[in-house]
């Protein structure tokens, strides 16, 4: 493997969890709120689309070779540089800004009680930002790590409530309306472009591909939604439609079910921990855009006071802004019309060089 590069196995569990970062930003609430039981038809609507994405997303990648970044600042005139690069300030700055007030909110809640949400908060700036300057080959590895561990986690969690299902509270299907199943789809959908956008910036130069394993970034797509909709279904059939709906976190509701021979308890603060993995990775791949970003106009040698401006930027935002969902998924609306807009200059550019 080449130096400061990752495998193709590495980008695809990196690629797991930031579409897994949607059960911390928009979450299972969001669904089952909308649809009811049907919201499980819903969330293989919304998988379709997030591989129909994805083939897309990687098609594009291939195709710039460059990070998103260097593509645009070797292709586009200064007006163009400014205008996707402050969007994509804005656009990933805002939702980083959410996941970290809802990643230590939730923390605080569900995990440190007796820790300030400051704590919190400082600490996963600290960590994020730690992480991110050690290179996209140690994001690499920690990934891949984390991502047996991470099944395990989830094993662990479904072997626990799997005693308390109940099919029953799976019915009556079908009774949520056209328009509220099309709402749920594109909810599930929408809230995946931000995170799997991020991937743009690895280019396609330092993942070390090889034939056999080019599908593996979509087996582990079809596996992240899987997870979600066997979830869900433990979700609706152990607690029932109507406390689904009322929890913002009911997966944790759910864990707080599950005891091991009366000799584990709190199991639920362990399975927090996939809820961490999944947001913590969507913050480091969205430090390591924004720095990258910055770079493109300061000198490297200045790398650690950008580490500094941001991690100052996050830890002070988050601390006193707070959005709501519907914010988040209108941002994510937006990068999907500007990728758009940056693959149809692709196509340009390539059928004016012939």
């Amino acid at each position: 493997m080449k130096k400061n590069s990752i495998t193709s196995f590495q980008y695809s569990t990196i690629l797991f969890f930031l579409l897994n970062s949607f059960l911390m930003n928009v979450g299972y609430h969001s669904l089952t709120v909308i649809s009811n039981t049907d919201c499980l038809f819903d969330v293989l609507w919304g998988g379709i689309l997030i591989l129909l994405f994805s083939f897309f997303l990687l098609y594009f990648q291939r195709k710039i070779k460059l990070s998103l970044t260097d593509y645009i600042k070797n292709h586009f005139t200064l007006i163009g540089k400014v205008f996707f690069f402050s969007l994509f300030f804005l656009l990933i700055g805002f939702s980083m800004i959410d996941t970290f007030s809802t990643l230590s909110s939730f923390i605080h809640y569900f995990v440190l009680k007796d820790i300030p949400i400051v704590v919190i908060t400082a600490t996963l700036v600290i960590t994020s930002l730690y992480i991110v300057s050690k290179g996209i080959q140690s994001i690499g590895k920690l990934s891949e790590i984390l991502f047996y561990f991470y099944l395990f986690l989830f094993s662990i969690g479904m072997v626990g409530v799997i005693s308390y299902l109940d099919v029953s509270n799976l019915k009556p299907f079908f009774t949520s309306s056209i328009s509220n199943h099309i709402k749920t789809t594109f909810t599930y959908f929408f809230g995946s472009i931000t995170p799997l956008f991020l991937l743009l910036e690895i280019p396609n130069t330092q993942i070390s591909w090889k034939k056999k394993n080019k599908k593996i970034p979509y087996f582990l797509l079809l596996l992240s939604i899987l997870l979600t909709f066997l979830q869900l279904i433990f979700i609706i059939s152990v607690l029932g439609i109507r406390l689904a709906n009322i929890y913002q976190f009911p997966d944790m509701v759910l864990y707080k079910k599950i005891s091991f021979l009366n000799l584990l308890e709190r199991v639920e603060t362990i399975l927090s921990f996939q809820h961490l993995v999944n947001s913590l990775f969507f913050l480091i791949l969205g430090i390591y855009f924004l720095k990258e970003i910055i770079l493109l106009f300061t000198k490297r040698k200045k790398e650690h006071i950008t580490y500094v401006l941001i991690g100052i930027v996050f830890f002070l935002a988050s601390s006193i802004f707070t959005f709501s969902i519907s914010s988040y998924l209108f941002t994510n609306f937006i990068l999907f019309f500007v990728l758009g807009i940056l693959f149809m200059s692709l196509i340009h550019y390539k059928h004016s060089r012939k």
